[in-house]
């Protein structure tokens, strides 16, 4: 592996980070202002199944209302007749906190005891009802989803390296296709890095009738990875560039030019369009979040490993 980093001093330049060439050993950074959004998306892929669902404030994201099992509906979780049901109440139980009325009832005193002390706020009533969401946990899908990627996680490290970019991209396919090298999305996107058909074929891959090259491991991955250190040459920020990659370069980029900054925490939290909402602002602290576990996990299996074969080696003296 290599290890040395080769840096470029841009003076008088506003990035949040230097300016360096992308290296295999350079971890991805977790900035100071997404901690509280990654402690959560770590509890949703590795703390709540998928029968839970985690009603929560979509700004404020350690804002946790409370967490019930909700059983599967064929339509989307937030149209459910229980979840509806349930955001009523709590939306209810914030009018009485509003007036003053924190113990009217138990389940608003309940609500009332989650709300930590810094939001207790005018402002924060008035605005939280429109904010509540849920959030379904995906714990079992993840650990399945660590299982196939045990199959391509070789392959993807190489191609990273061979390429000198971060090694933690290597977990990007938790995110867009759980691993899953044949899974279709209902909008079209297909394959390990869920490609659109038209992305697919901007960054080289064939898609056509007879052949959708978007479900070849080694060539998508291939044109995944020189998409992103394309954005990456443009950008120069990692916590962008991933964001570009879910929500749009141009996008990025429009926002970089009004906020006249690349900081990575700025430009997610300044920036509005009716597009740049609560999937794209999430991104990249899922994504850090899926990083942390999934390392978590690679450790833990190395050290059981290397204790087997420490015990084995030692029976094996023995004899």
């Amino acid at each position: 592996m290599r290890i040395i980093f080769f840096i470029l001093v841009v003076l008088g330049s506003f990035f949040w980070e230097p300016k360096v060439f992308a290296n295999y050993n350079k971890s991805l950074p977790l900035y100071k202002g997404m901690i509280k959004e990654v402690k959560f998306w770590e509890k949703i892929f590795d703390g709540y199944t998928s029968k839970e669902c985690v009603f929560h404030d979509s700004k404020h994201l350690d804002m946790v209302y409370m967490t019930k099992v909700v059983k599967k509906t064929r339509g989307s979780t937030k149209n459910s007749n229980y979840v509806i049901h349930e955001i009523s109440r709590i939306k209810k139980a914030l009018k009485n906190i509003s007036r003053g009325k924190t113990k009217v009832d138990g389940f608003t005193k309940l609500i009332y005891s989650r709300i930590p002390k810094r939001l207790r706020l005018k402002s924060f009533y008035t605005q939280a009802p429109s904010r509540i969401r849920c959030q379904r946990g995906v714990t079992d899908h993840f650990q399945v989803a660590q299982k196939r990627s045990k199959k391509y996680m070789p392959m993807i490290k190489r191609e990273l390296r061979r390429l000198n970019l971060p090694k933690d991209l290597a977990y990007l396919p938790f995110l867009e296709s759980g691993f899953h090298n044949r899974t279709k999305s209902k909008v079209g996107a297909k394959g390990l890095w869920q490609f659109m058909p038209e992305t697919g074929r901007r960054w080289g891959l064939k898609v056509n009738r007879k052949t959708d090259q978007r479900v070849w491991p080694i060539k998508s991955t291939r044109a995944a990875l020189k998409k992103l250190k394309y954005y990456h040459g443009k950008i120069n920020v990692w916590g962008l560039t991933l964001t570009a990659h879910n929500y749009g370069i141009n996008g990025v980029l429009r926002a970089i030019k009004k906020l006249n900054t690349k900081d990575y925490v700025t430009v997610r939290n300044k920036h509005h369009t009716s597009i740049f909402k609560f999937a794209a602002k999430n991104f990249y602290p899922s994504f850090i979040a899926v990083r942390n576990i999934a390392r978590k996990s690679d450790r833990l299996a190395a050290s059981k490993q290397k204790r087997y074969a420490l015990k084995k080696l030692k029976k094996k003296k023995r004899i």
